[in-house]
């Protein structure tokens, strides 16, 4: 290996080591304690060297919301691979989102701004709109296998995808802040009898609908 690839890839590491840093910190003590000086003393490097690979902490933690969306919209597509009938798609969907959420508290916190942290979509317009165009596919694919050949032109797509958001994040966000009885089991069986409510909701809306 040559020096400049030995370079690139220390470059890398250590630009790795940085993010690494920042979510370890965050995991414990709280976005709020997450300082360019305290992630430069936990990597033994100066404040200065993680100037070179990130402007500011803003970028940090866009870079690090990044990795979120990234990860959370793989676990999305991983849930769509396999489902045993339409009811299973959106319950599918939920359950990756909900085990997202629970085992990665430091990116879902900084993704959503909670814990102190400032969320801001900006830079990150891409990763978003392919997190919300995942969850229509899975309204698509159900809708379509309960009702072949419809006309789905007038489903506000919309209004379901937020809908099914705020529900989940609803019961993410209190289980965090212990704003529910019980643990994040009752969440979890809350969240997947809201999806089962608005799944029949939403296919005997469309299968009585006149197209």
């Amino acid at each position: 290996m040559g020096t400049q690839e030995r370079r690139i890839r220390e470059r890398k590491a250590l630009k790795n080591d940085i993010v690494l840093a920042a979510k370890n910190i965050a995991l414990h003590e709280g976005w709020n304690a997450v300082t360019i000086r305290k992630i430069a003393e936990k990597i033994e490097y100066s404040p200065p060297t993680i100037y070179e690979h990130f402007k500011d902490k803003d970028e940090l933690l866009r870079e690090i919301r990044r990795e979120g969306y990234q990860k959370l919209l793989s676990s999305y597509q991983e849930a769509l691979t396999s489902f045993n009938n339409p009811e299973s798609i959106l319950t599918q969907l939920g359950v990756a989102y909900l085990d997202f959420a629970w085992e990665n508290p430091e990116l879902y916190t900084v993704m959503y701004g909670l814990d102190g942290s400032t969320a801001g979509s900006k830079g990150l317009e891409e990763e978003i709109e392919q997190i919300r165009l995942t969850i229509k596919d899975a309204l698509l694919r159900m809708l379509k296998e309960s009702k072949q050949n419809a006309d789905l032109s007038l489903f506000n797509w919309e209004d379901a995808i937020d809908i099914l958001r705020c529900m989940l994040h609803g019961a993410i966000t209190f289980s965090m802040v212990n704003g529910l009885r019980g643990d994040q089991a009752r969440a979890r069986s809350l969240a997947m009898k809201g999806i089962h409510d608005l799944v029949t909701h939403w296919m005997q809306e469309h299968n009585t609908r006149k197209y």
